[in-house]
C-alpha cells in the first residue's frame, strides 16, 4: 500500500483554484473515456477509483465512484463519492451535463405490450375486461388502468 501511495502521489498535481487534484499519469484516451488510469494496480484501474480506495476504503458492492467536480482527471478524495449509476445520471441531469431523456409513451416504450390501435380498441369498451385481457394476452388490471385513464393517457384522455 505504501508503494502504491508513493506511485499515486507522484502523479498528482494539486490545482489551487478548483481544488481538483489532476492525475498526470496515464489516461484512457484510447477508449475515449478520458479518465486517468493507474497501471501500478493489478488489474489496471481508473485513477479516481484508486484514490477513493486509498483515502476512503473499499468501494461498496454495486457502487461506482462519482465526481462532484465533474472533472474526469480529478482524484481529490473530497471530490469523490460512491453512488449508483442512477445517482451519477441524476447528478449529471441536475447539473445540465446530460440532457433529460424524454419519456417514451405508449408503443414507443420498449416495455409496451400493446399498440396504439389496440388501446384505442380497448378504450371503446365494446367487450368485457376479461375478453380484452384474453384477446391481447394482458391482465384485467391493465384494461382497468386504460379505462380509468391511469395508463395510455395520451390516447384515452376521457375514457
Amino acid at each position: 500500500m505504501r508503494d502504491l501511495k508513493s506511485f499515486f502521489y507522484a502523479r498528482v498535481s494539486k490545482q489551487r483554484e478548483s481544488g481538483c487534484w489532476h492525475w498526470t499519469g496515464a489516461n484512457s484516451k484510447a477508449n475515449k473515456s478520458g479518465y486517468g488510469r493507474c497501471y501500478f494496480t493489478k488489474p489496471v484501474q481508473d485513477a479516481h477509483r484508486v484514490s477513493y480506495i486509498l483515502h476512503k476504503g473499499e468501494i461498496p458492492d454495486g457502487m461506482i465512484v462519482c465526481h462532484t467536480c465533474d472533472n474526469k482527471v480529478c482524484v481529490n478524495p473530497d471530490h469523490l463519492f460512491a453512488g449508483t449509476f442512477s445517482d451519477n445520471s441524476a447528478d449529471a441531469f441536475q447539473k445540465g451535463i446530460l440532457p433529460p431523456i424524454p419519456p417514451m409513451q405508449g408503443e414507443q416504450s420498449p416495455h409496451a405490450k400493446l399498440t396504439n390501435d389496440a388501446v384505442i380498441h380497448i378504450a371503446k369498451r365494446e367487450m368485457r375486461q376479461i375478453d380484452y385481457a384474453k384477446l391481447y394476452n394482458i391482465s384485467r388490471a391493465t384494461i382497468a388502468n386504460i379505462w380509468s385513464g391511469r395508463n395510455w393517457k395520451h390516447l384515452t384522455p376521457k375514457c
